[in-house]
């Protein structure tokens, strides 16, 4: 970093960065604009909601719309992220992003979702060999 950048550069960098899913770089570059605005807020929103943080993401997003109240887009996501919320979206993984993995990158929601099944499936089956091995070598006496 070489320091505070202009505020609406920093945002082209920062949203640049998001679409390119490097949340951590997004971050950095939205920690070195020292103007804190409407804009600063919302990206801020978008980070946390893209890490799945979203009671965080709602409370920088209320925090933009209350700076900038005729900013309608603000007010707009603010009521579908509240709405998510409020159907039980307030879960801190989103399908983009899951809990950190040893080497520091996220697996996504489903990963997780397949890889507990998987675990299920492999108990399951054990179970069932075992049960299985025991009928037949009494059976075989």
């Amino acid at each position: 970093s070489s320091g505070p950048r202009v505020v609406g550069e920093a945002f082209v960098e920062v949203d640049r960065l998001l679409k390119a899913g490097d949340y951590k770089g997004a971050q950095q570059a939205l920690d070195e604009v020292t103007r804190r605005n409407g804009e600063w807020h919302y990206y801020q929103s978008v980070i946390y909601y893209k890490k799945g943080w979203l009671n965080e993401s709602r409370n920088q997003l209320e925090l933009a719309a209350n700076m900038e109240p005729d900013n309608a887009h603000y007010k707009e996501v603010l009521e579908r992220l509240k709405a998510k919320i409020a159907q039980g979206g307030n879960r801190q993984v989103n399908p983009q992003v899951g809990p950190q993995q040893q080497d520091g990158s996220y697996r996504s929601y489903q990963e997780q979702e397949n890889a507990r099944y998987a675990e299920d499936t492999a108990c399951a089956c054990c179970q069932s060999l075992l049960c299985l091995n025991c009928l037949c070598n009494c059976c075989l006496r």
